[in-house]
């Protein structure tokens, strides 16, 4: 399940009766994404699907105490 704020801020809207609006990407990561809202009970009615990639950022910890 994305943790990403966004995610969390369309949830919290939905469960407190708010209308929102969300642009997602149609490749494998964008479909992930709009299924987690759906799992969180989001309607997905008002997505907008962008034919552009997800952006993805990836970390590596060198060290044992990076994980702190």
């Amino acid at each position: 399940m994305p943790a990403a704020i966004v995610f969390n801020t369309a949830i919290t809207l939905e469960t407190t009766g708010h209308t929102n609006r969300h642009v997602d990407r149609n490749d494998l990561f964008g479909k992930q994404l709009i299924s987690a809202l759906r799992e969180s009970q989001v309607d997905t009615s008002h997505v907008i699907v962008s034919g552009r990639p997800t952006t993805l950022a990836f970390v590596k910890l060198e060290e044992p105490e990076a994980l702190l």
